[in-house]
């Protein structure tokens, strides 16, 4: 059997961190919950006149704003038990 485990790491305007994990038992949820995270975070520096970077690599996301420290990293780990 194997869960995906979807780690994420918030940092807003202001320079306070959040760090959760949320657990899936199939890799398209745990993509899901990622994209909605990121599309979340969209909308919440959506005022920022910023440059968005985006970067992917693997199930690793992250997606910052240039002139500010906002950011959400998020990586997606899979476990087989």
């Amino acid at each position: 059997m194997k869960i995906y485990i979807l780690h994420f790491a918030q940092m807003d305007s202001e320079g306070n961190l959040s760090i959760d994990c949320k657990k899936y038992s199939s890799i398209e949820d745990a993509k899901s919950a990622q994209t909605d995270l990121n599309n979340s975070f969209r909308e919440l520096v959506s005022h920022n006149t910023g440059d968005i970077i985006f970067e992917e690599i693997g199930l690793f996301n992250r997606l910052a704003i240039k002139s500010s420290p906002a950011e959400i990293q998020s990586h997606i780990e899979e476990f087989e038990f």
